[in-house]
């Protein structure tokens, strides 16, 4: 009979052996693999996140209706429009338009329910809420009368007590802004700059301030023909347009910075040119 304390006891599983002490090191092991198992994994979502990973979405109101730079009908939602998601997406961004009138459009950039907001001509107050963009585009705006009117001012003095049209949400700028803010020019503010248009061919304005794109492309839309209008010898400005970006987000700061670095490159490259020429409808 042998003697049993020279036997080795069986473990559960069956092998032989310091039973506690085996088992503490199979989980030790383990353990240790899991860990490493869980590791590789975890590295690897990440690396198919960074390798396969969705372009930023970034949300953006425009001004709806404010030809042609920009409205939902035109092509490619207009000039300014075009301009601004070609910029986005050569960023590896992409922009999601939201058309609204003018004052709408401005107040969720400037709260922060978008990241930002265009096209704005450049005023002081926007530093307040936004970081502005370097010049979009530039405008060359004239004062337009109708071809037919009897108004002929040769100095600014003479357009004292007319009437100005500036559609909601558009400031006047240059010496318009002057006769404005003076009270020497009355005005009258519909919704859309083409109502400017139908009122200034049947008398109830007697001036329009605006950019030549913009005159032409509602000259031919309201008289049937450009000439239908015709512009003052003085009083001509220019100006720039630009895309607000909301100081509210966290991100706005460097997607400004990255907007104007990719804008001066493409303006560099005749991209922008392109596309400015392709709306240019009259002329």
């Amino acid at each position: 009979m042998k003697d049993r304390k020279f036997e080795r006891p069986f473990c559960k599983n069956g092998l032989t052996g310091n039973c506690g002490l085996f088992q503490k090191v199979w989980r030790s092991r383990c353990t240790l693999c899991i860990r490493h198992i869980i590791f590789v994994l975890v590295l690897s979502v990440g690396w198919s996140g960074y390798l396969f990973a969705a372009p930023d979405v970034v949300p953006l109101t425009t001004v709806e209706g404010y030809d042609p730079y920009t409205g939902a009908k035109l092509p490619h939602g207009g000039m300014v429009t075009e301009i601004v998601t070609t910029v986005f997406k050569n960023m590896g961004v992409e922009p999601v338009i939201k058309w609204r009138p003018r004052k709408r459009a401005y107040r969720e950039a400037s709260i922060g329910t978008v990241m930002g907001s265009f096209p704005w001509d450049p005023s002081p107050i926007y530093a307040r809420n936004f970081f502005v963009s370097d010049p979009i585009i530039n405008l060359d705006t004239e004062i337009y009368v109708d071809a037919n009117s009897i108004i002929n001012p040769i100095k600014p003095i003479d357009l004292n007590n007319l009437t100005l049209c500036v559609p909601l949400g558009h400031v006047p700028f240059g010496l318009i802004k002057e006769l404005v803010r003076d009270g020497k020019l009355s005005t009258v503010s519909p919704p859309y700059m083409a109502s400017c248009f139908k009122l200034l061919k049947v008398g109830r304005v007697d001036l329009i301030s605006v950019s030549r794109m913009v005159a032409h492309k509602h000259a031919k839309s309201i008289y049937g023909f450009v000439d239908g209008i015709r512009p003052l010898k003085f009083g001509s400005s220019s100006t720039t347009q630009h895309i607000l970006f909301s100081k509210h987000k966290p991100d706005a700061e460097r997607l400004w910075r990255q907007f104007n670095s990719v804008l001066k490159k493409l303006r560099t490259e005749g991209v922008l040119e392109q596309i400015v020429t392709r709306h240019i409808w009259v002329r």
